[in-house]
């Protein structure tokens, strides 16, 4: 990877990652105000922490948990500078963590442990997107491997269109949803990522998650599909802590493997058959708390990176992971996909809705005719990549 790549941040007034740290974390605070009875204590700290985003310098955590060290060290830079002057994957990291301790995540009482996004995720699990789907999953019927590969593929892409955190700061003054809604798929190695599967026929594959709700039902029915092979084994990568408003953690995962089991005949069918996976541990739980925290995919620790070493694919969904693999760098949009993903340890497969600046691997004319259309396309969730490194030619 290049290093002389300048960190994206929210030091330009108007640019998405400022609008990110001063509409959609202040909108955020607000709601988690409005849908919880915190008491003063929590209410206070809420408060705190929107005018120190908003109007203050960058201070460190007060509580003495467990990752105290590393926000001490990874942020030793940045304390005492405005939000909007450091790098932006950092701030918009740390921004969650310090929710967390806002609303006492991490102590001991009465709020140890509870999720202050999880009102926002069980509602999401019963509006009318995740009904639809549950009656398209029911619908289905049978279709040839490379097709239905396809279709779960596309299907995990796009599930990742609108995260809790995307549309609760479409509320806030400033950011707005696209006015050119039809979804564009602008790289699709679809055909190499096939190939490799069919041919290669992959013993262990990783699929590091991003979102709960819908995306991840559509993760589960690629991981389905994926496990009709009986020699595969399959890791399904969750945080181990609320990190972003969406993010995926194991009670998000039982919440939709329960959904599915009360849901229609096939959504029975594709649960109960997942459970049994993780009985047999053909499909595989793993947490680390290196997935909270605002690093690159390979820097992760040892043991972990041993891990995705030993896979024969990795699968990276979501904005906040595609940030995560190649760098939330100023990149030039035609760095090949693969020149910033040569340090990861083995085959990648990256699907990804665009909710944010940074972006590899285009070809010069698709960049030039998405600039042309006059709308924030790389950060509104209507463009799409899905991206391989080392499965083939595409790569």
């Amino acid at each position: 990877m290049r290093v002389d790549v300048a960190p994206i941040t929210g030091s330009q007034p108007g640019s998405f990652a400022h609008c990110v740290i001063c509409k959609r974390h202040p909108a955020i605070i607000r709601n988690l105000q409005d849908t919880y009875p915190y008491p003063r204590h929590q209410q206070g700290a809420l408060n705190e922490l929107e005018h120190e985003t908003l109007d203050g310098c960058i201070t460190p955590l007060r509580e003495a948990a467990r990752d105290r060290g590393y926000w001490e060290a990874s942020g030793d830079a940045f304390y005492g500078r405005r939000w909007t002057d450091v790098p932006f994957l950092w701030a918009e990291s740390y921004f969650y963590r310090r929710v967390l301790e806002a609303v006492r995540y991490f102590e001991h009482g009465p709020w140890h442990g509870l999720d202050p996004f999880r009102a926002k995720k069980t509602s999401e699990l019963h509006d009318r997107r995740v009904a639809a789907l549950l009656e398209r999953i029911d619908a289905t019927r049978p279709i040839a491997d490379a097709d239905a590969f396809a279709v779960f593929l596309d299907g995990a892409v796009w599930g990742n269109k609108a995260d809790l955190g995307f549309e609760m700061g479409l509320q806030a003054p400033g950011l707005h949803a696209s006015r050119d809604p039809a979804p564009l798929l602008l790289v699709d190695h679809t055909s190499a990522a096939w190939t490799y599967i069919a041919t290669q026929r992959p013993k262990k594959i990783i699929l590091v998650a991003d979102n709960a709700g819908p995306e991840l039902i559509c993760d589960l029915l690629l991981i389905d599909f994926l496990l009709r092979d009986p020699d595969r084994t399959i890791e399904l990568h969750l945080k181990p802590d609320p990190y972003y408003v969406s993010d995926a953690t194991p009670l998000d995962l039982l919440d939709v493997l329960r959904l599915l089991t009360s849901s229609g005949t096939e959504a029975r069918k594709i649960s109960g058959r997942l459970a049994d996976r993780m009985r047999s541990d053909a499909l595989q739980l793993d947490i680390d708390a290196f997935y909270c925290k605002p690093e690159r995919l390979a820097c992760a620790p040892a043991e972990l990176h041993e891990r995705y070493a030993a896979a024969d694919l990795v699968i990276v969904k979501g904005d906040l992971n595609y940030r995560r693999l190649v760098g939330d760098l100023d990149h030039d949009p035609t760095t090949p996909f693969a020149e910033v993903c040569r340090d990861f340890p083995t085959r990648i497969l990256a699907l990804r809705t665009l909710k944010s600046d940074v972006i590899v691997g285009l070809d010069a004319d698709t960049l030039a005719a998405q600039d042309a259309t006059n709308v924030s396309w790389r950060t509104n969730g209507s463009r799409a990549v899905i991206q391989s490194y080392a499965l083939g030619s595409s790569s």
